[in-house]
């Protein structure tokens, strides 16, 4: 998943992403597999789906998936130990816009915004104490590590794929900012940029 329609700015998808991350891939469990990108390319641009022309890759059929627990690290690094992960998060600052390289870190990134009950509050999950963050985009975790030589604070980090082309960011890559600890305030527990909201990864044969 790399994009939606109905673009109301040039990079973010609306709010709704989120509830689109969580059916599709319910949808491609109904298919007999994923197209190649050679043949399905990302055209970033609203058009109608026609992957019933291509081939499907062997082994991509989707027959289930796995939700990663939100708001815990280390539930997140354990699914990396299988496979890259999905993940929703917050990149409406115009300094992830324009990243370069090194660890993403901003404060208050994926910080809650809104009241419980209030407009514009969304919940997902049972027993939610919070609202969702403000999270507007689709991206893919595929690993983790740490770097002593990064000029921040906090070396540790998550190695993510953006979908804006590889001449952006480290060849298409950003670090996310990683804790060891998760933190305490439930309004700022949902991980840097909030990419510990809304976590899966596809069963395939």
């Amino acid at each position: 998943m790399v994009s939606s329609t109905n673009l109301s700015i040039s990079f973010f998808c609306p709010y709704s992403y989120f509830i689109r991350m969580t059916t599709t891939f319910d949808e491609e469990e109904l298919r007999k597999g994923i197209c190649s990108e050679v043949d399905y390319p990302y055209m970033q641009a609203a058009g109608t789906c026609s992957s019933q022309l291509c081939t499907p890759v062997p082994g991509s059929k989707v027959v289930n998936h796995v939700e990663v627990i939100p708001r815990k690290n280390n539930a997140l690094k354990e699914a990396l130990k299988k496979q890259p992960v999905t993940s929703a998060m917050v990149a409406s600052d115009p300094l992830f816009q324009f990243y370069k390289q090194g660890i993403y870190q901003v404060e208050d990134c994926g910080r809650v915004t809104k009241q419980m009950g209030g407009l514009g509050c969304n919940l997902l999950y049972a027993g939610q104490d919070t609202c969702l963050p403000d999270i507007n985009h689709g991206v893919l975790v595929v690993g983790y590590g740490k770097d002593e030589s990064a000029a921040t604070e906090l070396k540790t980090f998550f190695k993510v794929k953006n979908s804006w082309g590889s001449s952006w960011g480290e060849g298409g890559y950003f670090r996310l900012a990683r804790y060891e600890e998760d933190k305490t305030d439930p309004m700022d527990n949902w991980g840097e940029c909030a990419i510990l909201s809304l976590m899966s990864f596809p069963i395939m044969e």
